[in-house]
């Protein structure tokens, strides 16, 4: 037998391949515009599809781009329609709109242990069903490959993690592995985390994590004994998206947000969180707080300044400020809302975590974080105030809309008397500048490259302002409305000496609109024409 030799180059080339598959075996897939369909995306990153277009062709594609202002970068939106979809034409009892993994690194073979990170965010009102529903499962290819091996499953009331061990001999079926309020999964960014390993004897772990403040939302681990491989399966693969049947009482159309897949067979590193980095400082300064059922104002009854006196809704107006409320970033994501006449803080009364605790007002600090608000992105320019401690919504009792109407805790459910516009008193006062009194007229500022805020004006698309800042500091730049509605925000943090530059990306009708920005303790406001 003649010697076998490999060049110095083909040696190369093989540690090169191998060094490669140990250190990149990742897979990603993100949103890559701010509208469009977005099956081109998917399979170009090696995912498939499987999708009710053949039954609903004029809706056109079911999983579309856009650009999402809460996280600050294009999404992906699953659209699933309970009536027009089904199954792909061959199940007409269900409707699925989900993506699978298709290439090597999103298809693990038995032994394997796979490390899943992406991000979700499920409608304001979203409505799970008492049957199947599902927005993510762990699935087998071939074999015994009928029901999931894992779900992630939105009931009406819980969010469920389900394991089914499926028909072999010897598997054991764990059912419900873990279920908690599905409440504060609504209308909010989630980022899931799964590690798992493919078989007979496995291992699973998941971690829910709210995306603005890092909160822990849910958690599970089981470190072996799990059935996670099924008989005659050739691999397991992720499946991300709704699917659901339609046997359930008032289902809806429904929409729902991912963001950010990141599959890895090689470690959690490649697929790093970020979870935590959405939080806190958004919004700073007096507030108008209304409900968006009634049109009313949030005010202290009587406009008294004692501890625990009443918040009610009341017609906005008149020479008191106990309608209006200082929104105060503790981090985290957190909020004191603090009544401008009194000084105090809005609070459930007696730190209570039941339905139908009165809000009142009251000196802050103590032990309870019952004075402690999140303020949650409904969409539509609507938020829902949620407190720290009992999780539950500030609503108005009864959706009454009637002048002195109680203000009280109540489970999220979606309601319009739980849902508010935070109007900001001080852009409510620059929208109201005439358009003749804007600081620019038609094109960029003369002092361009001194002015502490530049942009184009007027603008047609896509468009960049830049912040001159002197001296090292905190810089709050927003974008309202001639409502007063606060669109977005460019930026919420210490900035260092020098121009900095923050793109726009939100779509804007055609219209006025008012730019301000917060520089080390001043005010600064232009208008700006979009055309």
């Amino acid at each position: 037998m003649q010697p076998f030799f490999l060049s110095k180059q083909t040696i190369g080339l093989l540690l090169l391949c191998t060094f490669s598959f140990q250190i990149f075996g990742q897979s990603t897939l993100t949103a890559t515009a701010s509208s469009g369909s977005a099956y081109p995306v998917i399979s170009s990153a090696g995912y498939g599809n499987e999708n009710p277009d053949c039954i609903h062709p004029s809706f056109g594609p079911h999983v579309t781009q856009t650009f999402d202002t809460d996280l600050g970068k294009n999404v992906f939106v699953f659209h699933s329609h309970i009536v027009d979809d089904n199954d792909r034409c061959i199940n007409l009892d269900r409707v699925r709109m989900e993506i699978k993994g298709g290439n090597s690194t999103a298809e693990h073979t038995e032994g394997q242990t796979a490390w899943y990170r992406w991000k979700f965010k499920l409608d304001a009102n979203f409505i799970g069903g008492s049957s199947f529903c599902h927005i993510f499962q762990i699935k087998a290819v071939d074999g015994d490959a009928g029901a999931p091996l894992i779900t992630i499953t939105p009931r009406a009331t819980i969010l469920e993690v389900i394991h089914d061990g499926g028909d072999e001999a010897g598997s054991v079926d764990l059912g419900r592995l873990t279920s908690v309020d599905l409440a504060p999964f609504k209308g909010t960014w989630v980022e899931a985390f799964v590690k798992f390993t493919s078989s007979d004897n496995g291992s699973f772990q998941i971690t829910l994590t709210r995306v603005s403040d890092g909160a822990v939302l849910l958690s599970y681990s089981k470190t072996g004994g799990i059935d996670l491989w099924r008989t005659g399966a050739s691999v397991n693969h992720p499946k991300w998206g709704v699917y659901r049947s339609k046997n359930s009482s008032g289902l809806r159309d429904e929409q729902v947000r991912f963001a950010d897949f990141c599959v890895s067979e090689s470690s959690e590193s490649q697929c790093p969180s970020s979870a935590g980095s959405g939080g806190g400082g958004d919004f700073s300064g007096f507030y108008r707080l209304t409900p968006r059922h009634s049109g009313k104002a949030l005010v202290v009854q009587n406009a008294s300044t004692s501890n625990s006196a009443a918040v009610i809704q009341y017609t906005y107006g008149g020479s008191a400020t106990n309608d209006e409320w200082q929104l105060s970033s503790i981090g985290s994501g957190y909020y004191r809302i603090i009544n401008r006449n009194s000084g105090k803080d809005m609070v459930v009364q007696n730190a209570s975590t039941t339905n139908g605790a009165a809000i009142v007002q009251y000196t802050y600090g103590g032990s309870n974080t019952n004075d402690e608000w999140q303020l949650v992105d409904n969409g539509g320019g609507y938020y829902r105030i949620v407190n720290r401690m009992s999780g539950k919504a500030v609503e108005v009792a009864g959706s009454s809309t009637a002048d002195g109407a109680a203000v009280q805790q109540n489970t999220w459910n979606g309601g319009e008397n739980q849902q508010y516009t935070l109007q900001s008193l001080g852009a409510a006062d620059i929208a109201a500048v005439p358009t003749s009194l804007a600081t620019d007229k038609t094109g960029p500022s003369p002092e361009m490259e001194t002015s502490p805020l530049d942009f184009p004006n007027p603008v047609s698309g896509a468009f960049t302002v830049y912040v001159n800042v002197e001296q090292e500091g905190f810089a709050n730049l927003a974008l309202y409305d001639l409502t007063g509605r606060r669109l977005s925000v460019l930026a919420n943090a210490n900035i260092s000496r020098g121009r900095h530059s923050f793109p726009v990306n939100k779509e804007l009708a055609a219209g006025v609109y008012v730019l301000t920005l917060s520089l080390n303790g001043k005010l600064i406001s232009r208008q700006l024409v979009r055309q």
